[in-house]
């Protein structure tokens, strides 16, 4: 008997069964069916993944396909689930998978060390349902092509409703004297950065837009808000694919006045407001997010708002909302100025 395995069964009509599942499984893998991990290997490495080159590469960035494939690697592989058989695969084990994913706290990495290697930076918590929507898009993807290449006969995914956004804890605000303290010139380090925080508290700008806003968009009468940073050298659409041009107030001209006549070079239309003076080279996240906190700190400004959320850069854009809807400006008005579609969530 040396060799053979129980079933783990006390009756013939039992280890029948479970040798039947046993032989269709093998059946199964003798015929090239793969497991989920087996399936999914190649999707979201930019240059192999079946879906971004039936879909053209224009329709999904570099950045946003290595996201995507930490959200696999950390989050789908680790799983039970990476090493069912693709086609046995229910909508019930996606239920099963998501719920496990609700319970799962992880590490937040929020700063460098010198290497720009990312080290732990905040306290375990429990993924975000934004988070766990995204990993489930991605299976929903990845079944997708699978039924396309008659893999499967159906997408386990179609019909799994969305988490939506934990608004449980949504962006922090500013108070107005907050903004005073906060943009007091004795807590900026870098002139360029007090300018570039000053214009989007005033404007609303993302990131993104900010950092990719030329000064040829930039008149006395409006500001053309037509590019974002996509990836670390690609432009594209702001969010959602809405270029918009906005009023310039006489603060915002202000602003932008007062910060050309700080530059001696990279002043042509298409060079880009906030960069290197010298190379021309754009400024990045981590420039945005290291000036923003060095100035909370110095002006002795909490992360978290009277109300315990979190305070950080996109929260001058929702200052700004608060602020414009205490005013008694239109929501209708408000939601172009800043670029957010009717029913979306404010981001």
């Amino acid at each position: 008997m040396k060799g053979y395995v129980s079933t783990g069964t006390r009756n013939e009509a039992a280890a029948k069964a479970v040798l039947k599942e046993a032989l269709q499984r093998e059946h199964l893998n003798a015929e090239g069916q793969s497991t989920l991990r087996e399936y999914i290997e190649p999707f979201y490495d930019y240059d192999r993944c079946p879906h971004i080159q039936r879909i053209g590469q224009k329709s999904i960035t570099r950045k946003s396909a290595r996201i995507i494939r930490g959200y696999i690697k950390n989050h789908v592989l680790t799983d039970p689930i990476a090493d069912m058989l693709l086609c046995e695969i229910r909508t019930r084990d996606i239920t099963a998978f998501r719920a496990r994913l609700q319970k799962k706290m992880v590490v937040s990495q929020s700063r460098k060390n010198e290497d720009g290697e990312m080290i732990p930076g905040a306290p375990v918590r429990p993924l975000s349902n934004g988070t766990i929507d995204k990993i489930i898009n991605a299976l929903k993807t990845v079944f997708g092509e699978a039924v396309i290449n008659h893999d499967i006969e159906y997408n386990p995914c179609i019909g799994i409703v969305r988490l939506g956004s934990s608004y449980d804890n949504p962006r922090g605000a500013f108070s107005v004297t907050e903004l005073k303290e906060l943009f007091d010139p004795v807590n900026w380090v870098s002139t360029e950065a007090w300018y570039c925080f000053q214009l989007v508290a005033v404007t609303g700008m993302r990131c993104g837009e900010a950092l990719a806003l030329p000064w040829g968009c930039v008149s006395k009468e409006e500001i053309a808000i037509v590019n974002a940073w996509k990836d670390t050298h690609e432009q594209g659409e702001p969010k959602g694919e809405k270029p918009r041009i906005i009023p310039a107030s006489r603060i915002a001209w202000r602003i932008v006045e007062d910060y050309r006549a700080t530059r001696t070079s990279m002043l042509s239309d298409d060079d880009l407001l906030f960069c290197n003076p010298v190379s021309g080279e754009r400024r990045g996240t981590a420039w945005w997010r290291k000036n923003f906190l060095s100035a909370m700190e110095k002006a002795e400004l909490s992360v978290f708002d009277s109300y315990g959320h979190k305070r950080t850069p996109h929260s001058l854009r929702h200052t700004l909302n608060t602020i414009l809807l205490a005013e008694g400006v239109s929501p209708i008005l408000v939601r172009e100025y800043l670029g957010w579609s009717e029913d979306s969530h404010k981001s």
